[in-house]
């Protein structure tokens, strides 16, 4: 199934919540990641960037492998079937999020 691309249609079907827990988003090096080879099997996320690889882990877990980290996020999934072809959501979203005085890296 497509992922829809009205926005308005996106906004009406918004669903978001809390994800339970702290989050880190950490940068391991490349001797932390060789020392836990299955690290970024337990991340919500991972990003490959030329700076490294970046991960989104439990807050516990990152301290427990002593990651570096500037502090704790809550994260919020918006349960919604967005198309990657849709425009103006992120932004929406990350103005809402704003005028609330929440960061948002979207």
């Amino acid at each position: 199934m497509n992922g829809v691309t009205d926005l308005q249609q996106l906004l009406k079907s918004l669903a978001p919540r809390l994800l339970s827990g702290e989050w880190a988003f950490c940068t391991p090096t490349p001797a932390q990641l060789d020392a836990t080879p299955r690290l970024a099997d337990e991340a919500l996320s991972t990003f490959r960037e030329s700076e490294g690889l970046s991960l989104l882990l439990p807050i516990e877990r990152a301290t427990e492998l002593e990651l570096s980290f500037d502090g704790s996020f809550t994260g919020i999934t918006l349960d919604v079937h967005s198309s990657l072809h849709a425009i103006g959501l992120t932004a929406v979203v990350a103005t809402r999020l704003g005028e609330s005085g929440i960061s948002a890296n979207v």
